[in-house]
């Protein structure tokens, strides 16, 4: 039966080391193990879905593969049709922490010129032809830090990691909107 998991971060080899120790699946190739995304380095996915082929439990994998792993945990499992792709997501969402003393209003007024139609080719190493879309970008203050949610049905690698870094020197007064 193929299986389907959301995880709370995207520590693949964890997971991997874990479905493996509980008997799960074999090894990735022989599971078919698809990742929805990956993420760059400092982004945290809020989530993120891994399908695999495999006969154990739905109601029991959580709990079995949590106890064996140390930097991701699983929400939840359930079977999906035979053709699922998580790489085909609908949606994709990010997380960036910046430091609590950067100005929300800032970050804010900065985030407004990423969200919608750009062309982000000087914001990632992807050759992109044509634009991408943010088609949402939230920015909230929790107690510890400023949180800004990024959506979007896609991203090219670096992206985020670069458009957050804009967004915060323009919040902590280093650049202005026109660099």
């Amino acid at each position: 039966e193929r299986g389907c998991v959301r995880i709370g971060t995207a520590v693949e080899g964890d997971l991997v080391r874990a479905l493996t120790r509980i008997r799960a699946i074999r090894d990735p190739a022989s599971a078919r193990l698809a990742v929805a995304s990956r993420t760059d380095r400092g982004v945290s996915a809020v989530a993120n879905v891994i399908a695999f082929d495999t006969s154990f439990s739905h109601g029991k994998l959580s709990q079995a593969t949590n106890g064996r792993m140390h930097d991701a945990w699983l929400w939840t499992s359930m079977p999906v049709p035979d053709g699922f792709n998580p790489r085909r997501a609908l949606l994709r969402r990010y997380r960036y922490h910046l430091p609590r003393d950067v100005s929300t209003e800032k970050v804010r007024e900065a985030a407004e010129l990423f969200q919608g139609d750009h062309d982000f080719a000087s914001f990632t190493v992807d050759r992109l032809h044509g634009h991408l879309t943010i088609d949402r970008i939230r920015v909230r203050r929790d107690p510890w830090f400023v949180v800004v949610d990024f959506e979007a049905k896609r991203f090219a690698r670096g992206l985020l990691r670069r458009v957050a870094g804009a967004i915060e020197a323009y919040a902590s007064g280093g650049v202005d909107k026109t660099a």
